[in-house]
């Protein structure tokens, strides 16, 4: 996935709660960390460089899985609602930089639940006639 995308989409990094299993990404000082979330059985409580331990993870980006995404959309019990929608939408939105399926459904997400396109840099709200 593109972590610029990631980074950017600051309503989806809210909703982030870590759990293990998740992948996220972090810029220690240039050097990059990309991993998948594990945390030992006996954290409970973490205290990192004076961050209070309910925010140290706030550095973090989280790389959502299509799952975690798809869980956003709360299509619960309409799945084939879900595949066609997203379907219409991969029709008209793959030629216009979407290299990935995790990029096209992290596009389809900003867009159902918040109207947001990427347009290269950042997410913005299309002005008319944008899909």
């Amino acid at each position: 996935m593109n972590i610029a995308r990631c980074i950017k989409a600051l309503e989806i990094q809210a909703l982030w709660k870590p759990s293990n299993g998740d992948f996220c990404w972090h810029d220690n000082d240039g050097d990059d960390y990309m991993g998948q979330w594990e945390f030992p059985a006996e954290w409970t409580i973490v205290h990192i460089d004076n961050v209070r331990p309910q925010d140290w993870w706030l550095n973090w980006i989280w790389l959502p899985r299509q799952d975690q995404l798809q869980e956003m959309l709360q299509f619960k019990c309409d799945t084939l609602a879900m595949i066609l929608q997203f379907g219409e939408f991969a029709k008209k939105n793959t030629a216009s930089c979407q290299s990935s399926m995790d990029q096209l459904w992290l596009a389809f997400v900003m867009k159902k639940k918040y109207n947001k396109i990427w347009n290269g840099m950042y997410w913005e709200v299309p002005t008319s006639g944008v899909h």
